[in-house]
């Protein structure tokens, strides 16, 4: 299941809002078959964001953030040096072997 389009882009703004609070350069890149598809994100109205292919920029990141992995590109950035930090919005049913242990 998917958070419905507008609590996912409540979500979306709300973190976009605080990371910009931080001592970092945040640049936003949304999914290119997202719901926003050949449209302006609405991210981009506080944030830098950069619509080319992932693969042609993600030299450029030091950390990288998802919230889902039903895409290629978070396999990608896993076999990088990058680190990267998963938010689980409680979408996904992961394996049992991946999930925290209590």
């Amino acid at each position: 299941t998917a958070l419905p389009e507008v609590s996912y882009l409540d979500w979306q703004f709300r973190l976009t809002k605080f990371l910009l609070t931080l001592p970092i350069e945040f640049i936003n890149k949304p999914h290119p078959g997202g719901y926003f598809k050949g449209q302006k994100h609405p991210l981009e109205q506080i944030a830098k964001t950069n619509y080319a292919r992932f693969e042609d920029v993600m030299e450029q990141a030091d950390v990288f953030l998802f919230d889902g992995y039903a895409t290629t590109t978070i396999w990608e950035a896993i076999c990088t040096d990058r680190r990267l930090v998963f938010f689980d919005l409680g979408m996904h049913k992961f394996h049992q072997a991946v999930e925290p242990s209590s």
